[in-house]
């Protein structure tokens, strides 16, 4: 469950910091508000329809979390002062965090050709480094490659970013699918709230259009890419699971929607026994 504390702490980990006179660090009009119930939002949006004797068209979005009862919100930021209207907003019953929809900033993977040489899993000083400086990943694989945990648990990573490589021989085996969705039949197969989710989630197009990534390749082959079979390179985990969730954007309001998804798969997990969702055991956002 997503407490109050953990939301402000994601929300402050993507944001970028507030610089007048330049380019505006969320999106006009969105507010995210994580409520007490659905009927203080009810009521948020029967009290908050005029401000300072102004409408302000507030109005439902889109759903964020549902079980966490976080929305996003939109008003008409052309009338209304946003930062006064926020400020009001935070003091209303009923609600236990509210703020803009801020846009953060994506990570570039470095340029530098040697860059993928991996001597971070096994350092012998190559390329003038020091020897030993490294994950000891050698001395890991003694110990597991990955694959399932001690009870029979299939391990799953969920991993945010800008998408994977369906066909790529070094990642192909170790995707995460929805094995009791049938994709593209307009479905929720497995009633867990996502119509054909069977390659993972795209957000922004509520589809499960994952493939032709960039950033989250490479970050995939670091999780996960198949090792020991004599292609390409390995992953920190030789047999893993890798669920891809792409926002292709980077509000938050997104982001949040991708956590929420890996959150839904493991909820759905833990209530069937196993039969459904998946094992997220971890995610990883590096790509934001």
């Amino acid at each position: 469950m997503i407490t109050r504390l953990t939301l402000l702490f994601l929300f402050a980990w993507a944001s970028l910091p507030v610089v007048h006179g330049q380019q505006l660090n969320h999106i006009q009009g969105d507010l995210i508000v994580h409520m007490s119930s659905e009927q203080a939002l009810s009521d948020l949006l029967e009290s908050a329809q005029r401000f300072q004797g102004v409408p302000t068209q507030l109005r439902v979005n889109r759903v964020l979390a549902p079980d966490s009862r976080i929305w996003l919100l939109h008003m008409d930021h052309t009338r209304i002062h946003e930062t006064d209207f926020l400020i009001w907003m935070r003091r209303q019953p009923g609600i236990l965090a509210a703020q803009f929809n801020h846009l953060g900033t994506y990570r570039k993977s470095p340029n530098d050709p040697n860059y993928f040489q991996q001597w971070h899993w096994k350092n012998t000083g190559q390329n003038n480094g020091k020897p030993g400086a490294d994950l000891d990943m050698e001395e890991a694989w003694e110990i597991t490659t990955g694959g399932l945990t001690a009870t029979g648990d299939t391990i799953v990573v969920a991993i945010v970013d800008d998408g994977t490589d369906l066909e790529h021989p070094d990642l192909a085996a170790n995707h995460w699918i929805n094995h009791l969705e049938i994709p593209d039949n307009g479905q929720d197969d497995d009633g867990n709230g996502y119509v054909d989710d069977y390659f993972g989630w795209n957000i922004n197009q509520d589809n499960d259009n994952v493939d032709n990534g960039g950033h989250g390749v490479n970050v995939e082959g670091m999780i996960g890419a198949v090792g020991n079979n004599g292609v390409g390179l390995t992953g920190v985990n030789w047999d893993i699971k890798m669920m891809t969730i792409r926002p292709s954007s980077t509000q938050e309001a997104l982001v949040i929607e991708a956590y929420t998804y890996a959150l839904t798969q493991r909820k759905l997990y833990n209530q069937t026994n196993g039969e459904k969702g998946a094992f997220v055991v971890a995610m990883n956002s590096s790509g934001y």
